[in-house]
């Protein structure tokens, strides 16, 4: 009996001396398996890394490769050197032919009349129609009336329909003088004038006596790009004017940089009505509207008034109003 309990012992040792052995190489395994692993992982994470390197250049080197391929197909749809060369050789002569036509345009018409001792005149006019006329530099109105007498009228009038890139349309009037006239007036017709770089009007009045009306008048209908349209009335010793006006219609002008009014009253008497009226239906950008009054020993006036109608007016970035009534008395 003893002898089996020692001999079960034995066993029951053994075998467990093999399970520790067992156990140890299984446990040796695993540490050797999982080191294994740690070596494949390690070695799988430089591969993906190196892959992805390898993916972005790809992507960068396809990307060049779709540019280039664009630029290859732009480049081969313009014309070789032979063909632009060519092209340009005949602009070139297309320039000279039109610096040709241009200089056969005239570069100035002008009206001049001295009226040094003359009586009584009736009536002087100036009217240019300038349908189809392109490029006159330039378009001038003048009369010195030193010691003209009773005149009826005396007007300036341009019609410049289909005229184009008129650099300068100015009107004056120089009345040292000057006595009785019953009108002096300014007008433009700008239909379909395009890019004048200057309007201008402009009345001298010194010593003029008892004029009825002294108006400026621009219509403007389809007028593009003017630089400036001006409108100037110097009334030192004028006395008892009935009327003095500026006016101007821009119906359809477009991107004027300064529309401007102004009227030096000096030593003015006696006048009924001064104004001034800017009607602005579709004018688009006008960087200025101003009107401008200096009254400087005016006496009497009836009325000074200033008016303008802003129907789709769009963007201007100044509209003035001044007057300077340094003695003046009303």
């Amino acid at each position: 009996m003893y002898q089996r309990m020692q001999s079960m012992c034995e066993y029951t040792l053994e075998k467990a001396m093999n399970t520790y052995e067992m156990t140890k190489q299984e446990l040796e395994n695993y540490e050797k398996l999982s080191k294994e692993i740690d070596d494949k992982i390690e070695e799988a994470t430089k591969r993906i890394s190196d892959g992805k390197q390898e993916l972005q250049l790809a992507k960068c080197i396809r990307k060049n490769r779709q540019e280039y391929d664009n630029l290859a197909k732009i480049i081969q749809q313009q014309p070789d050197r032979q063909e632009t060369t060519k092209q340009l050789k005949a602009l070139d002569n297309e320039l000279s032919t039109l610096a040709k036509t241009r200089q056969q345009y005239p570069s100035e018409i002008s009206f001049q009349v001295d009226t040094v001792g003359l009586e009584y005149a009736s009536e002087i006019s100036f009217q240019v129609d300038t349908v189809g006329l392109e490029y006159p530099s330039e378009i001038s109105f003048q009369v010195d009336t030193v010691g003209l007498e009773y005149p009826s009228e005396i007007s300036f009038q341009a019609n410049t329909v289909g005229l184009e890139y008129s650099s300068e349309i100015s009107f004056q009037v120089d009345t040292v003088g000057l006595e009785y006239p019953s009108e002096i007036s300014f007008q433009a017709d700008t239909v379909g004038l395009e890019y004048p770089r200057e309007i201008s009007f402009e009345a001298d009045t010194v010593s003029l006596e008892y004029s009825s009306e002294i108006s400026f008048q621009v219509d403007t209908v389809g007028l593009e790009y003017p630089s400036e349209i001006s409108f100037q009335a110097d009334t030192v010793g004028l006395e008892y004017s009935s009327e003095i006006s500026f006016e101007a219609d821009t119906v359809g002008l477009e991107y004027p940089s300064e529309i401007s009014f102004q009227a030096d009253t000096v030593g003015l008497e006696y006048p009924s009505e001064i104004s001034f009226q800017a009607d602005t239906v579709g004018l688009e950008y006008s960087s200025e509207i101003s009107f401008q009054v200096d009254t400087v020993g005016l006496e009497y006036p009836s009325k000074i008034s200033f008016q303008v109608d802003t129907v789709g007016l769009e963007y201007p970035s100044k509209i003035s109003f001044q007057v300077d009534t340094g003695s003046t008395r009303e």
